[in-house]
């Protein structure tokens, strides 16, 4: 369009300029003796015919050649056309010429528009026809009806129609396959069932076969008791029942078992009525002997009873005089006894006397010294306090000093750890015996295997869900049912045939197929290691190297290098099995106990070993025993593992636990996490006594202790005296810390009167104290 309009620009310049030079030639011929003619002389010739007729002529010829000129520009267009229109125009060739080509290009847009009208309701129409062919199926408003939805797109409409027609054959393909479900399991059930109950039973249980045929079996079942019921009245129906099942619900072996049931029932009750007569007479004929030897019995009781009372009767009366010859014997013993008494008493008495009067005199002593000593010990405090007032201020000074070295220290302390910790993990890495928990480093050498893994990664596109397959007909096993670390496990794999008539598919094994292992609760991205099927069959065996851990595995079949589940192996247990048992040492106190160590399964593991933990809410990590030993013979090199009796000091009452390892502990600095394969629990009972006395003679006051809960050795344990009444435990009077579980602590006597008390701490920990002892009045003189 664009180059027909550039081109009719450029006929339409040229046409104008031969216009031009066409009327300047007009005018040189016309009026060749005033070729510059002017306007004003032009209207002076106007009166002039003969000039005017020559104007009318030469306007006329001047027409043409603009009709002849335009045309031959547009020959496509009538003459009449281009006259109307430069007469439209005042025969201004070039507006005529602009005007034309602005209707051809109206005129070629309308024919386009009419052109692409009719190619769009051509194509609707053929594509509609098309469709209505592709789907007869559909009816004919349906098709119209998504190709103006997709406005005539072909491809939209006939992938619209297509899912439309899958879903109309998806819902017949399912009705067909409910038919023939109710028809299958109405066959089974057509004695006792109609057909409308079985699909409303399917219906009711979303057509879930198993279900369903569980609540039909039911039901049948209860029919046929009901028609046995029916046809035998005198039969309960539990009875009925059980018969059904015996006779696997057979109906006409149960009606003719029940049958003959009642026959020989009947058979049975004569010969009962028969036995009971027979009985009743024996019973008549024992009852009549039976009375007739209780009579006599009771009249030789009666007999027995007379002489008896007679027989007590004079023992009683010799019982008489036995008695009161022993009270008066009893009265005599009795009356030398009190005096023996009112003696001894009158000789304690005076001797009790003296007694006191001694301690009187030595205690009136003994409160001479004391106060003397008080008094030396108030002039003595009044010294101390002077020189402790001169002291604070060096002290002050003494502190600031002591905290700069502290800091020092501090550091330099930080640093030889440092140093300490470094050569140690090197003595220790080297293969120093010692502490279980710091294992040399081990060398892994990279085999051909792990080589050839390493070029060939899995899984390729594995995806990130786990698909289960059912009814593909693989069966993965695992042998044996218990291995040791390291051990060598035997994995196979099998495919079935699938029973005839089945609609299930059966999986065809390939070499993309693999197969993983896992221990118990991994993920299923989680494996421990795979292997690829190294054979295309229906059987065959993959032998596994069990890992070092100790627990349980299970292997996965997945098929074409993805996690689509086949199968799964049954699980077998895992490393080493061994049996812990407790038992307290005969003759020790409760905290001595002997613990059991016997291997049930397994290989060596000379590196065994126990440990015993405080057992608390937090559990403590496997590196914070409380003291350990070898399961072995006493040292790591020994194989004698099967069984070891270890001996074990509780040191404190309390939970506590037992913890068996393998191997020694992760090394400083890595990854730690519970190595433990077994542990075993021990409560210790006991409780924590104070007693609290005082010495007044000796000027002292004393606590007598004895502690279960805590450890002296090891928990900080002290005594202090406090108030009674005291709420702050920091405000004690006297304290001193203890190195014994039993034992007894005297401190000096308290300067002030009031009700006093001891209690025990343990652990720097003074919120709460772990006993108290009872409470006593201090007086002072």
């Amino acid at each position: 369009a664009c180059e027909i309009r550039l081109s009719l620009v450029g006929s339409e310049m040229c046409i104008r300029d031969r216009y031009q030079r066409r009327v300047r030639e007009v005018k040189v011929m016309s009026y060749p003796q005033w070729p510059e003619i002017t306007q004003s002389t032009f209207e002076v010739l106007k009166g002039n015919q003969t000039f005017l007729d020559d104007m009318k002529n030469e306007t006329e010829r001047m027409k043409k050649d603009k009709i002849k000129e335009v045309s031959e520009s547009f020959p496509q267009v009538p003459a009449e056309q281009i006259e109307r229109t430069l007469e439209t125009h005042n025969w201004d060739v070039f507006q005529a010429i602009y005007s034309l080509i602005q209707d051809m290009e109206k005129q070629q847009t309308e024919n386009k528009a009419n052109a692409e009208k009719e190619r769009k309701e051509k194509q609707r129409e053929e594509s509609k026809r098309f469709l209505q062919k592709m789907f007869e199926s559909l009816p004919q408003d349906l098709i119209q009806k998504t190709l103006d939805e997709f406005e005539g797109d072909v491809d939209m409409a006939t992938t619209k129609l297509i899912e439309i027609v899958e879903g109309i054959e998806k819902d017949k393909r399912k009705e067909r396959e409910r038919e023939t479900i109710v028809k299958t399991i109405w066959e089974k059930f057509r004695d006792f069932l109609s057909k409308q109950e079985v699909e409303q039973v399917l219906q009711k249980h979303n057509w879930d076969v198993k279900e369903s045929a569980s609540e039909l079996l039911k039901l049948g079942e209860k029919r046929k008791v009901d028609r046995v019921a029916a046809v035998i009245q005198d039969v309960s129906r539990s009875v009925i029942e059980q018969t059904l099942r015996q006779k696997n619900w057979n109906f006409q072996e149960t009606l003719a078992t029940l049958i003959e049931e009642r026959h020989k029932r009947a058979v049975l009750d004569k010969e009962q009525q028969l036995k009971k007569k027979t009985e009743e007479e024996r019973q008549a004929l024992l009852k009549q002997q039976e009375e007739e030897r209780k009579r006599k019995e009771e009249e030789r009781i009666r007999e027995t009873k007379r002489r008896a009372q007679e027989e007590e009767k004079r023992n009683k009366e010799e019982e008489e005089r036995l008695k009161l010859e022993i009270i008066k014997l009893e009265a005599e013993k009795k009356q030398r006894e009190e005096q023996e008494i009112l003696t001894r008493k009158l000789q304690e008495e005076e001797n009790r006397k003296k007694a006191e009067e001694q301690k009187l005199r030595e205690k009136e002593e003994q409160l001479r010294v004391q106060r003397e000593q008080e008094r030396r010990e108030e002039e003595q405090l009044r010294a101390d306090e002077e020189r402790l007032l001169r002291s604070q201020v060096l002290a002050n000074d003494l502190i600031q000093e002591l905290d700069m070295r502290k800091e020092e220290d501090k550091k330099v302390f930080e640093e030889a750890k440092v140093t300490m910790k470094q050569e140690l993990e090197v003595l220790l890495r080297s293969g120093i015996d010692g502490l279980p928990g710091f294992a040399p480093e081990k060398k892994v050498e990279s085999t051909q295997k792990d080589q050839n893994r390493k070029q060939d990664p899995f899984p390729m596109n594995a995806g990130n869900t786990e698909t289960i397959l059912k009814g593909v007909g693989v069966r993965l096993t695992a042998q044996p049912s218990e291995v040791d670390c390291g051990g060598v496990i035997k994995v196979n794999w099998t495919v079935d045939e699938p029973p005839a008539g089945s609609k299930f598919f059966v999986h065809t094994p390939s070499t993309s197929d693999w197969i993983a292992m896992y221990t118990k609760g991994a993920d299923f991205k989680n494996y421990e290691t795979w292997e690829w099927l190294p054979v295309v069959a229906k059987s065959g065996t993959i032998n596994f190297t069990a890992p070092t851990k100790v627990g349980e595995l299970t292997f996965k079949y997945y098929s074409q290098k993805s996690f689509n589940l086949c199968a799964v192996s049954n699980t077998i247990a895992l490393g080493p099995r061994f049996d812990m048992t407790l038992t307290p040492i005969v003759g020790s106190d409760k905290r001595t106990h002997q613990l059991s160590v016997k291997q049930l399964f397994g290989g060596s593991y000379p590196n065994a070993w126990v440990a015993l933990y405080e057992k608390r809410a937090i559990r403590k990590k496997d590196s914070q025993y409380y003291t350990w030993q070898w399961v072995s013979a006493g040292h790591p090199s020994t194989n004698d593992v099967n069984e070891k009796n270890l001996s074990f000091d509780i040191p404190k009452a309390g939970q506590w636990e037992f913890r068996l390892f393998l191997q020694r502990l992760p090394f400083w600095g890595e990854e730690e996490s519970s190595a433990a394969i077994q542990s075993v629990s021990l409560l210790i009972e006991g409780d924590d006594r104070l007693v609290f006395t005082v010495q007044p003679e000796l000027n002292q006051v004393t606590v007598e202790y004895s502690i279960s809960v805590a450890d002296p050795k090891t928990d900080s344990v002290w005594i202090g005296i406090y108030h009674a009444n005291q709420m702050d435990n920091r405000q004690h009077r006297r304290y001193k810390f203890i190195s014994d579980q039993k034992g007894k602590i005297t401190f000096k006597k308290l300067q002030h009167a009031g009700l006093y008390e001891a209690r025990l701490f343990a652990n720097n920990d003074m919120s709460v104290p772990l006993a108290r002892s009872n409470s006593l009045e201090i007086q002072i003189p």
